[in-house]
């Protein structure tokens, strides 16, 4: 059994109108949920892109964050833990990318995408897990990500 401190994780990045460089912690979600909303509110965060998150789609939907939507997700449908979210803060405006994130395929590139703008600056964020089991396979649906884009 592996240790809840260190299953999955989140990464917290701020915008701050690209001034600065996004900042990075990891934090297990599940059990850290209070430590994970201090981290984003200190870090001044827009965006928390987590992965490993360990739930289903009804669990991650009924998982709150204050002051923050569920913005995208991919959950694993069969297989257990795995996936990837993005959370954005209340008050931004965003778009779904469903059609990114229907390019997951599991185990090889669990993805969560959404998009938004900053000053103008059209911003696609991307939050992928991947086990590596098939390197050649995941560049190509990242490659087809990258190319594809969103309108």
């Amino acid at each position: 059994m592996k240790n809840p401190d260190t299953e999955g994780s989140a990464t917290v990045a701020s915008t701050d109108s690209f001034r600065a460089k996004p900042s990075k912690r990891w934090l297990y979600i599940g059990n850290y949920k209070d430590e994970l909303e201090l981290v984003a509110e200190e870090e001044m965060c827009d965006v928390l892109c987590v992965t490993e998150h360990w739930k289903d789609s009804e669990q991650l939907k009924d998982y709150r964050l204050c002051n923050y939507y569920l913005a995208s997700y991919f959950c694993r449908s069969k297989v257990e833990h795995g996936d990837s979210a993005v959370f954005i803060k209340n008050g931004i405006e965003y778009i779904r990318c469903d059609d990114i994130v229907r390019l997951s395929v599991t185990n090889v590139l669990e993805c969560s995408v959404a998009e938004f703008s900053v000053n103008k600056n059209r911003l696609i964020i991307l939050s992928v897990y991947s086990l590596n089991n098939d390197i050649k396979y995941f560049f190509v649906i990242l490659e087809t990500i990258l190319l594809r884009g969103h309108p």
